[in-house]
């Protein structure tokens, strides 16, 4: 049974934090969490153990900073990292009734143009390349982190993308994906919003275009 079969059916609970959990473990100030996905990855997935063993449903693979351009420069491959990541997750849930994996999205650390130099597309672009490489990896669903003001909301990147294929020439981020994304989540700048009355939203991408 897929997450979205039991949505509305019973409760089901995401984890908590990685990064914190990471440093109580010996991940350095600096350090970037993505690399103990390959230094250490029994640490990784005995994070998303101790969350699973406690009830929780789903758990979001250790990516939040996994985007293109954070980790331009620091040896780190985009897809590489994505892939390693949500294998781990998957091993952690292995065996165990419905428990899944989340594409955990964050941050670009860069303000969007015109109050940075980050163009919109180019945001779009990173965004999209997490999603695809996750969804091949396997993960369940994607997860949109919060950020903090004038930064790039993954969330609403993904959206825009998937509304406005057509204008920024991507044939797809990636079909029939589940985006989970909270109440209200959009981008500064731009005027996409998922408008949820609710703290949580579940939001399909897929490659139907609007007429």
């Amino acid at each position: 049974m897929n997450f979205k079969e039991l949505l509305g059916k019973q409760m089901l609970f995401f984890d908590g934090a990685t990064g914190t959990q990471l440093q109580a473990r010996g991940l350095q100030p600096g350090e970037l969490p993505e690399s103990w996905n390959f230094t250490h990855p029994d640490i990784v997935e005995a994070v998303h153990r101790s969350y699973l063993d406690v009830g929780s449903n789903i758990v979001k693979s250790n990516t939040f900073g996994a985007n293109p351009l954070k980790l331009a420069g620091s040896g780190l491959d985009c897809k590489e990292t994505i892939e390693a990541a949500v294998a781990i997750a998957k091993k952690a849930c292995g065996g165990r009734e419905n428990k899944f994996v989340a594409l955990n999205l964050g941050p670009t650390g860069k303000l969007l143009a015109p109050y940075g130099d980050l163009p919109f597309e180019k945001a779009v672009e990173a965004y999209g390349e997490m999603v695809r490489y996750g969804a091949a990896a396997g993960a369940d669903l994607i997860l949109s982190g919060h950020t903090h003001g004038g930064q790039v909301w993954p969330a609403g990147a993904v959206g825009m993308v998937a509304k406005n294929e057509r204008n920024y020439g991507k044939k797809h981020i990636a079909d029939h994906c589940d985006a989970i994304v909270s109440g209200g989540t959009g981008t500064w700048g731009y005027k996409f919003r998922t408008q949820g009355r609710t703290e949580i939203v579940c939001a399909e991408i897929t490659t139907e275009r609007e007429n």
